[in-house]
């Protein structure tokens, strides 16, 4: 085979073992953003939600209500758009439409990333300011103790 053909060769066949590469690479990063992704689900539901429950039997005790909501990304979101989150609100009667309007603290998973996001929300006014940063981790390094930190540190400021 003469040098010229089989350089030839070679290109086209380096483009493709790129292209394989590539498409092996996208499926890499879509398993890790699942099990990313599924390690905070498992903490939301086992170590999370139970704490949650149990403040807002405190609340439900001392006249108040709590809203827990939880957002899922699209099934077929891109791994950089597959952030999944919950959020949890105190609500103070009366109840006004949406429980965004009220004191909230949000936990973000960000999978693409490998980060759990903590956002608070203060406001009892009746407008929701926005959720301000009030810490980011690596997901591996939330625990029971981190969760409770922040959801402690979340109602001392809604209630000052």
């Amino acid at each position: 085979m003469e040098l010229a053909f089989r350089n030839s060769l070679n290109s086209i066949f380096s483009r493709l073992d790129r292209s394989r590469r590539s498409d092996s690479d996208s499926a890499a990063l879509h398993d890790k953003v699942e099990r990313r992704l599924a390690i905070f689900r498992e903490a939301r539901e086992t170590k999370f939600r139970p704490v949650m429950d149990a403040v807002g039997a405190y609340l439900m005790a001392k006249g108040m209500e709590h809203e827990i909501l939880i957002f899922e990304p699209e099934p077929n979101a891109p791994p950089h758009d597959r952030e999944s989150r919950f959020c949890f609100h105190v609500i103070r009667p009366p109840r006004r439409q949406d429980a965004r309007e009220y004191p909230g603290m949000s936990v973000a998973c960000d999978p693409f990333s490998n980060t759990v996001r903590f956002r608070t929300n203060r406001v009892w006014t009746g407008g929701s300011a926005g959720f301000a940063p009030t810490g980011a981790m690596a997901i591996e390094e939330v625990d029971l103790a981190v969760f409770q930190d922040q959801m402690l540190a979340f109602l001392a400021a809604a209630f000052r």
